[in-house]
């Protein structure tokens, strides 16, 4: 089967759109009328698993380019599967900020925190809220910029 694509990137989001040629297409719907119950269930498994596919790689790549933690990536990264008769299905990527706590493991050095290759002057580990410490900088510290926050 031949497949082609269409990206479109904008604010909002992107579309990727998988079509098959017009043989297999044909050869497809010929197979539907004569097992529509199996046809169906084929056609629903293919986008699911395909949904499965692209949010496993996505993630992958994502948080290899960036360098961070795949599991901070996968939170954002949401799939909707294919359900009843729809004939297409949804993988949704939120864009939010990720907290710096949350990208790799953090270390507590000498001048501040580090964590995931970036380093955070003045900064230090601290549970303050909840179970797990996290990151924070004092206000009257010398390297706090309210700019980045």
């Amino acid at each position: 089967m031949s497949i082609g694509s269409y990206y479109k990137p904008s604010a909002g989001g992107g579309m990727i759109s998988i079509q098959s040629s017009a043989a297999d297409l044909q050869a497809f719907q010929d197979f539907a009328k004569l097992v529509p119950k199996a046809a169906a269930t084929a056609h629903r498994r293919a986008i699911n698993k395909t949904l499965g596919w692209l949010r496993t790689h996505i993630a992958r790549a994502v948080s290899r380019q960036e360098r961070i933690a795949v599991a901070a990536v996968r939170q954002r990264l949401r799939s909707y599967p294919v359900s009843g008769g729809a004939s297409s299905g949804k993988l949704w990527f939120g864009l939010n900020a990720i907290e710096s706590s949350r990208i790799g493991r953090a270390r507590q050095t000498g001048s501040g925190v580090s964590v995931a290759g970036r380093r955070y002057q003045g900064a230090f580990l601290k549970k303050v809220y909840g179970n797990k410490p996290d990151i924070w900088i004092r206000a009257a510290s010398k390297h706090f910029n309210a700019d980045d926050y």
